[in-house]
């Protein structure tokens, strides 16, 4: 399955950065949760910054959730930042909007 995402990773002080680049569907949910789930076993906090996302689907909804969950779980911190548009309706709709920060 061909991917039309790329992830950017970069910290911000004790944060680890995901930044999100065009369609966050199923071939790409392998690659944001390998970038996070190291981070998030350690306790740091996990941003996943949405601008630059055009589309999600079930999969990225279900990617999300994991992610969330392994925060809560092992006590870190995971946010979204700058969703736009249809993905912020998406994650809207589907009570993703507890998860998006003020960070900008």
């Amino acid at each position: 399955m061909q991917s039309n995402f790329e992830l950017k990773c970069s910290l911000d002080g004790d944060s680890l950065v995901l930044w999100g680049v065009g369609e966050f569907d199923l071939a790409a949910r392998h690659v944001v949760l390998d970038a996070a789930a190291p981070a998030l076993a350690q306790r740091q906090t996990v941003i996943l910054d949405l601008n630059k996302v055009t589309f999600i689907d079930a999969s990225a909804l279900g990617t999300i959730a994991v992610c969330a969950n392994v925060a809560a779980c092992s006590g870190a911190r995971f946010t979204l930042r700058q969703p736009w548009g249809r993905v912020a309706e998406v994650l809207q709709v589907m009570g993703f909007a507890y998860l998006i920060g003020d960070e900008a």
